[in-house]
């Protein structure tokens, strides 16, 4: 799934502003925040991912 940095920054709960700014490199606020709300938001969408698996099951008729 592709994702842009405004639908990052809100799954995130940062602004675009810091979103853009640290991936340019240039973000001057507490990185270890952002990087920890960018995992979070990483892992969260990696388990939904995980459940959005088609699990086929078939009942005899």
């Amino acid at each position: 799934m592709c994702y842009t940095q405004s639908k990052v920054a809100a799954k995130t709960g940062l602004s675009p502003a810091v979103i853009s700014q640290y991936f340019k490199g240039v973000y001057n606020g507490n990185i270890d925040n952002v990087e920890a709300a960018i995992n979070n938001f990483i892992t969260r969408e990696g388990g939904k991912e995980k459940n959005r698996e088609v699990k086929a099951r078939f009942v005899k008729t």
